[in-house]
């Protein structure tokens, strides 16, 4: 007879383990009632994270009891406090509110474990804020390493006050992610955030390895004068900054972030705001007398994208991903699925495929495995799709969004784009708007205050069967590879994507997947799953 090993025998690793895969299967907790050892030994697994949404200034009320302090990891503090009221067509700044310090600081300073913190805000208004006394605490907690600040302003401790200009103690920080809504109240930056934000760079650029910052307040001479021995990762999102003469936001990104010597990822999110008529430098302009500096990147995205920036004919061979797309896309910008989008007003200048043609051209990545471009199509359209295979022939997965004049779904040359792209063998994943227009026909429906028309019922009807025919089309003729497809649905009120499954002859679905198919579409070497993904 075998011998049986009790539960409380068991090394601690091993206890882990299991505990590890009950958690996973949410029965830890019925696990951890049947006697104390186990109790205890779970406790670091059960209360290792937490969620808190509160409506007022923290206090012990709405906070985790202390008696689970000491396994605590990870917190996530949401901010539902209501917005202030708007007096005289202008809404009141929030100062402290719900991050105000005393008892919030003073329990994480109690937390041995706790490793992560996110503070978010669920209003999209811009009035709900961090204080600095708040922030300075967090960051100054030495087991902190990752700190994300979602749709929250870093704000004085009293109204018109500026963040103490002395440099903080180094911190420990790995990971920082400080991002405000696209969408929000005007201003969208404030000079007592910009200092607050330099302090910070200075006092954790020793040690971070991601760093993520709004384009409009980022202290750019900052950054610039800083040296980044450990920076990976580094993002701006935003509207651009507006430059002058010999101020940071003149120079070129290729010698603003020159001192980031290990970066991996890197990703200028940057909207053209409409009462601007300049387009985004180059990232390396003409002429510039500068040293590539990033040789390990593996990852760049840039919106806007300029045919004379010198940056694309030196990009490293370790490059794994490239997105040159307009952020939002251009579609949202055009059509009704991002209506808040449409009202900023931001520019949305795109490339003609010709143009994206002398692009891609200078590139020497052919390790590529993700590539996103969208082009406006011209007589150099087929001649671009063809060079991807031969430039980037490990790509395994393609967004490619095209914009066309006003032309009848037939004219869409879908069997020309699959045959150009049927030579990635590797494909296994393609997003694209491929160039159908909504019709303004038919039903009307309110957007963003405006009456506008949807397509009738015959010409609805018509859109969907060019767009299963274009799948059947790209299945047919794509490489056996492929998994997924998603197709932009354009509409006047709300577009949306149509998911693609590609089930091949003799191949089972995975029965785990969260995808639920709405119909189905045989093609020739299997059938395509579809449903509405947003």
């Amino acid at each position: 007879m075998a011998t049986k090993t009790p539960i409380l025998r068991l090394h601690d690793d091993v206890l882990l383990l299991i505990f590890t895969e009950l958690l996973r299967q949410k029965c830890l907790h019925t696990l951890s009632a049947t006697c104390r050892y186990l109790r205890e030994s779970s406790l670091s697994l059960l209360y290792k994270s937490c969620e808190i949404e509160v409506l007022r200034r923290i206090d012990a009320n709405v906070f985790p009891p202390s008696s689970l302090w000491p396994y605590l990891q990870r917190i996530v503090v949401v901010d539902d406090s209501p917005d202030p009221p708007v007096i005289r067509g202008a809404r009141l700044t929030k100062t402290g509110g719900v991050f105000e310090p005393g008892f919030l600081t003073d329990a994480l300073r109690c937390m041995p474990r706790l490793s992560a913190i996110s503070l978010w805000c669920s209003s999209r208004s811009s009035c709900h804020g961090v204080p600095w006394s708040t922030f300075k605490a967090l960051l100054t907690l030495p087991c902190l390493q990752r700190l994300d600040v979602i749709g929250l302003c870093l704000q004085p401790d009293e109204p018109g006050g500026s963040p103490c200009q002395a440099d903080l103690p180094p911190a420990t920080l790995l990971s920082l992610k400080y991002a405000l809504r696209d969408i929000r109240d005007l201003p969208r930056w404030s000079p007592a955030e910009k200092d607050a934000l330099a302090a910070t760079v200075r006092c954790t650029a020793a040690s971070l390895e991601t760093l993520s910052l709004p384009s409009e307040s980022a202290p750019l001479a900052t950054l610039y004068r800083t040296k980044w021995p450990n920076l990976r990762e580094f993002a701006l999102r935003g509207e651009a900054p507006l430059s002058t003469e010999g101020s940071p936001e003149a120079e070129p990104y290729i010698i603003l972030l020159r001192n980031m010597p290990k970066l991996q990822v890197l990703s200028l999110e940057l909207f053209l705001p409409s009462d601007t008529r300049y387009d985004l430098s180059p990232v390396w302009p003409p002429g510039c007398d500068a040293t590539y500096p990033w040789p390990d990147l593996e990852s760049f995205t840039l919106s806007h994208p300029q045919v004379d920036d010198e940056l694309y004919r030196h990009l490293p061979s370790t490059l794994r991903r490239l997105s040159l797309c307009c952020v939002p896309y251009h579609l949202h910008h055009l059509q009704g699925s991002r209506g808040l989008y449409r009202q900023t007003g931001w520019r949305h200048p795109v490339l003609t495929s010709r143009q994206l043609l002398h692009i891609l051209r200078q590139c020497s990545t052919p390790h590529l495995v993700h590539l996103s471009v969208e082009y406006a199509a011209d007589n150099q359209e087929m001649v671009l799709l063809r060079l991807l295979p031969r430039a980037f022939p490990d790509l395994t997965s393609l967004t490619v969004n095209i914009y066309r004049p006003d032309c009848d779904h037939e004219q869409v040359p879908v069997e020309s784009i699959a045959r150009a792209l049927s030579m990635l063998p590797h494909l296994r994943t393609l997003r694209t708007h491929i160039g159908f227009r909504a019709s303004t026909s038919g039903l009307a429906g309110l957007m963003g205050g405006l009456i506008v028309r949807e397509a009738s019922g015959h010409d609805h009807d018509l859109l969907g069967e060019a767009i299963n025919r274009s799948a059947q089309v790209l299945a047919n003729l794509l490489s056996p590879s492929l998994e997924t497809m998603y197709l932009y649905r354009p509409s006047k009120i709300r577009s949306d994507w149509l998911r693609f499954e590609v089930i091949r002859h003799g191949q089972m679905r995975s029965p785990w997947g969260a995808f639920k198919p709405k119909y189905q579409l045989e093609y020739d070497h299997g059938v395509l799953e579809a449903a509405p993904w947003d």
